[in-house]
């Protein structure tokens, strides 16, 4: 048995006792009842010793043997001691005290304590002289303290069966401490990772926001890039169709300069086909009615020829006039044009004075050679100074012709450098396409990783409350675990 089982079955007998005391003290002092004096002091002598060890917290077991040992002296004492009539009271209470030993549930304890009551009683039985008068109660001692023999070790038997069972639940219940020990360690462990987890998700969730805010700016930039590249590619495909036109004009010009050079030729040819005529009139005065008739004829002709140099050299006058405001319209790029544009008008303008010149120098020859028939020698001199005019003209033309040659080329040249910039712009145009299609196909893919981040958001978010409730479900366990830890 257990101490604490034995300690509280002490407990108990040790209060019958007293009570017992007390109730046998009361009925002998009011009785005047002096036989019962020794066993009286017996019991005492034993409740007084039982007492001292109870307070000094001895040994629950020698306590036990005492206090029953005591009882069963004092009971043996009081029945050896008692009346007649009182005789068979006392032998019934040996069934109480095999009752109370029983409590033990001590099965050698109670053999050896129902032996030793057995005996004494079969002594005291022969002891008596009345000997069917105290049979009844020996044989119901007897039968009793064999029928609560079975009953102690059957009792003795759950008794242990239980304390293997507490025992057991003991050791699963230190089991369950360590468990939960483990539990609040981990627990412990786990709410610290949950908010270092936490803490983790929220750097997470600020950098993703600051990727958002930027991802959202660069968004906003590449947007705004591709309106200006739009808006520049829009300007460059202006430029090109504007240096299309400049170079449709230019080529105009060049052929309206070819025809002019090839106008002013024909004049040279014609002042060189002159300046003969003029030779031949020098050395055949004689014939100068002929000859101022073909002379003047020449001279009729000679001022178509000169009317056309002069529309000519009008048309390129306003062409260069024309030429000039396209380039004053192209800005920088037509500043060069501008020069050469201008050097045409002057050379127009020189054009037509020099036709203008010719032109009062044929009116003159006319005059002299309308004259040569009365003055031979003063048509002799005029002839003469015709000849040293048309010499001048035929220069004059030759630099006419020059300088037409030198518009042409520099048309050829700005013409070259026109379709340079014109393929330079087509190249330009192509490449800013390329880097539109590239910022679209950006912002696209911006667009794209604007909506992963707002999933990951989404994600992360989500994941907060699931550690929310896993921290809460962590806290109930902990604390679960710190009760079951202070049981």
């Amino acid at each position: 048995m257990t101490s604490v089982h034995v300690d509280k079955v002490n407990k108990i007998l040790f209060g019958v006792l007293w009570i017992i005391f007390i109730v046998s003290i009361s009925i002998n002092v009011s009785i005047h009842n002096n036989a019962s004096v020794f066993s009286e002091i017996v019991l005492f002598t034993i409740l007084l010793t039982a007492t001292v060890l109870v307070l000094k917290k001895g040994n629950k077991n020698l306590i036990r043997n005492i206090i029953s040992l005591g009882f069963l002296f004092y009971l043996t004492v009081a029945t050896i001691n008692a009346t007649s009539d009182s005789r068979i009271t006392y032998m019934y209470s040996f069934i109480f005290f095999i009752v109370f030993i029983t409590l033990y549930f001590d099965t050698k304890f109670y053999a050896l304590l129902a032996i030793v009551v057995d005996a004494l009683l079969t002594g005291m039985v022969f002891y008596i002289h009345d000997f069917f008068v105290v049979l009844a109660p020996f044989l119901l001692i007897i039968f009793t303290s064999i029928t609560l023999y079975f009953v102690t070790r059957n009792g003795s038997n759950l008794i242990n069966e239980a304390i293997e069972k507490e025992e057991k639940a003991q050791e699963l219940l230190l089991e369950l401490k360590e468990t939960m020990n483990i539990i609040k360690g981990n627990t412990t462990s786990l709410n610290s990772d949950i908010i270092e987890c936490n803490n983790n998700l929220m750097s997470v969730k600020e950098g993703s926001n600051g990727i958002t805010v930027t991802s959202e700016e660069v968004g906003k930039s590449v947007v705004a890039q591709t309106i200006s590249i739009s808006d520049i590619c829009s300007m460059i495909n202006e430029a090109d169709n504007k240096m299309v036109e400049t170079i449709e004009i230019v080529s105009d010009i060049k052929d309206r300069s070819a025809k002019a050079n090839i106008a002013v030729s024909q004049g040279a040819h014609n002042i060189d086909d002159m300046s003969k005529q003029i030779i031949i009139i020098n050395s055949a005065v004689s014939e100068s009615l002929a000859t101022v008739l073909e002379l003047e004829q020449s001279m009729n002709e000679i001022n178509k020829f000169l009317d056309s140099i002069t529309q000519i050299s009008s048309q390129t006058n306003l062409l260069a006039l024309n030429a000039a405001i396209e380039a004053a319209r192209a800005g920088e790029q037509g500043k060069g044009f501008s020069v050469v544009a201008e050097e045409v008008r002057k050379l127009a303008e020189q054009s037509s004075e020099t036709v203008g010149l010719i032109n009062s120098i044929i009116n003159n020859i006319k005059s002299k050679t309308r004259t040569a028939l009365k003055e031979v020698e003063e048509g002799s001199l005029a002839i003469k100074s015709g000849e040293m005019i048309v010499k001048q003209v035929s220069d004059s033309f030759k630099n006419i012709e020059k300088t037409f040659k030198d518009i042409d080329e520099r048309i050829d040249s700005e013409t070259r450098i026109f379709e340079t910039f014109t393929m330079i712009f087509k190249n330009t145009r192509q490449e800013i396409e390329a880097v539109s299609s590239i910022s679209e196909e950006h912002s696209a893919a911006i667009e794209e990783m604007l909506a992963t981040i707002q999933n990951q958001n989404n994600n992360i978010s989500n994941i907060f409350e699931l550690i929310g409730q896993i921290k809460e479900s962590s806290e109930v366990l902990e604390k679960m675990a710190n009760r079951e830890s202070n049981i």
